[in-house]
């Protein structure tokens, strides 16, 4: 099928022109066919095969319904070997989701025998999938890429493909990217009922960024605005579920700046230690929103909420401090979030499977917290 087809998205074609300028002697082995699976479209497997695998996911069921969804690219035996464990890398890190678009892809590691890596409705790109080396031998010779078809004309999605098929790390993806993978925060407005990536993406970033355990189904039910909801109670913004421009950015803030609200074990952020409560300016209260970083269980709920109404008063300005007080406010209250060193060393050495000499980390936690504990130890 010629490109400019109606049924190959430009977004495709572009995965095509990008592997041809980065791949040597990559040939196009095709992306529309008549027949079952990805290279068809959904309409047309709805009607001759309404049972095949490649529309029951409901990544699967959404977007266009006229669009093929797979492309293979025909190359030497040296370059499907180093390809095939560029995709293979990717797809098994867990910190790189540049193939969540991907249901599948089958190649070869050896050039003897065929490789196949299968996700589900998350994709390829949460470091993870089912390994399958009973493909038909032709895929020797091409690499073949299924597409969750909820993807199909989503280039922001598919760039990711291209990125890693050139070799390209998650490193250098994400500096390239703007320095973090806040990019992969989706911006539109969000709410219950909504489906398709967007909310997909979303479900990625909060089980990320506060471990909120939703299936990435691209399906905003009740589970998702549970976990939006408690975004925005923890980011204290207007607590209503809906994923809006507000909780955009709180999102955003926690994973650039890799923060945690993990309220399991104790937890001291890059953050946490280096305003040690010595210096907390208000520049930096105003600008990233996190004027707490420790928690421990409940016993700061209080705190946050003190904390939430002094950084809304500041933003106003009306709460009638100095830099100075805000300064020492704040500290005070990182001073109340933390527990005593010794109680988070015992819960340390519990949480890890290793003979933890509990009193040499209580040791160490002193010298890094440098007193600032509630316990004055």
């Amino acid at each position: 099928m010629a490109m400019g087809s109606s049924y190959i998205s430009p977004a495709i074609e572009r995965v095509w022109l990008g592997a041809k300028q980065t791949i040597p002697g990559v040939r196009l082995g095709g992306i529309f066919a008549r027949k079952r699976g990805y290279h068809n479209t959904r309409r047309n497997n709805q009607a001759s095969w309404p049972g095949d695998y490649s529309i029951r996911l409901s990544m699967d069921k959404q977007g266009s319904a006229t669009l093929a969804a797979a492309i293979d690219l025909t190359m030497s035996t040296t370059e499907m070997k180093k390809r095939t464990a560029y995709l293979r890398r990717s797809a098994l890190d867990a910190r790189d989701d540049r193939l969540r678009c991907l249901r599948e892809f089958i190649g070869t590691l050896n050039g003897r025998r065929v490789f196949c890596l299968i996700g589900g409705n998350a994709g390829l790109g949460e470091g993870r999938g089912e390994e399958d080396w009973g493909r038909d031998s032709s895929h020797l010779w091409h690499v073949h890429l299924s597409i969750l078809r909820a993807f199909a004309a989503d280039w922001a999605a598919l760039e990711g493909i291209v990125s890693v098929l050139s070799g390209e790390s998650w490193e250098a993806w994400i500096a390239r990217k703007g320095g973090s993978s806040v990019s992969n925060v989706p911006t539109p407005t969000l709410r219950e009922g909504d489906s398709g990536p967007d909310v997909a993406a979303l479900q990625r970033a909060l089980n990320e960024a506060i471990g909120a355990g939703l299936t990435t189904d691209g399906d905003f039910g009740p589970a998702t605005a549970a976990a939006v909801r408690v975004l925005q109670e923890r980011a204290g913004i207007t607590r209503d579920s809906i994923y809006g421009p507000a909780s955009a950015r709180a999102l955003a803030d926690l994973l650039e700046d890799d923060m945690s609200w993990d309220e399991k074990i104790p937890l001291v952020t890059g953050q946490g230690v280096s305003y040690s409560g010595k210096e907390w300016p208000a520049s930096f209260v105003l600008a990233s929103g996190h004027y707490y970083t420790l928690k421990y269980g409940q016993t700061v709920v209080a705190e946050q909420a003190k904390q939430t109404a002094l950084l809304q008063a500041i933003a106003a300005g009306q709460s009638g401090l100095t830099e100075e007080a805000i300064a020492a406010a704040v500290a005070d209250g990182v001073r109340a979030a933390i527990p005593p060193v010794s109680q988070i060393a015992e819960a340390v050495a519990a949480a890890i499977d290793h003979d933890l000499d509990t009193a040499a980390v209580a040791e160490a936690l002193r010298e890094v917290l440098g007193g600032l504990d509630g316990s004055g130890e």
